[in-house]
């Protein structure tokens, strides 16, 4: 990676580009700074395909068209392990916020950095602090608290 952040304490991956196949689901967020409320992204193969929110879907739209076919790549998957890094009770989606024990950062743009295939200048970090993440089967975050793998 590029940048070292103190406290640290993370795993992040870029993906085999064209198997990351899902949708990603944010609560309240902002896209090309505007709110935008229940949006989810289809993706298929990497890519986003569609997408859909109860508002402010214009303000992903421009965002994504402003940044060009990089943005509607799936960057990596980041899952944070310092315990003492506490998020507060009160959020539950945070633009960025380190990597405190069970936040997960689901990324959209290039990932060369990371050693992916995708190239290009936009990147968009997205941390969730109330996912849960299977793993091989097994279950190491659930509702945003990082879990033993049984």
């Amino acid at each position: 990676d590029l940048e070292v952040e103190l406290p640290a304490c993370a795993g992040r991956v870029a993906p085999l580009e064209d198997t990351v196949e899902g949708t990603i689901v944010f609560p309240n967020s902002t896209w090309n700074g505007q709110p935008v409320q229940n949006l989810k992204l289809q993706l298929q193969s990497g890519e986003i395909i569609g997408y859909e929110a109860i508002s402010g879907r214009e303000a992903v739209t421009a965002e994504l068209e402003s940044a060009g076919s990089t943005s509607r790549s799936f960057r990596g998957f980041a899952l944070g392990f310092n315990p003492l890094l506490a998020v507060p009770d009160r959020f539950a989606w945070l633009p960025y916020y380190g990597y405190g024990a069970g936040v997960v950062r689901l990324s959209l743009g290039a990932n060369a950095d990371l050693g992916g295939a995708v190239e290009g200048g936009y990147i968009r970090w997205n941390f969730f602090v109330d996912a849960t993440v299977t793993i091989g089967g097994q279950i190491w975050v659930a509702d945003g608290k990082l879990v033993a793998p049984q």
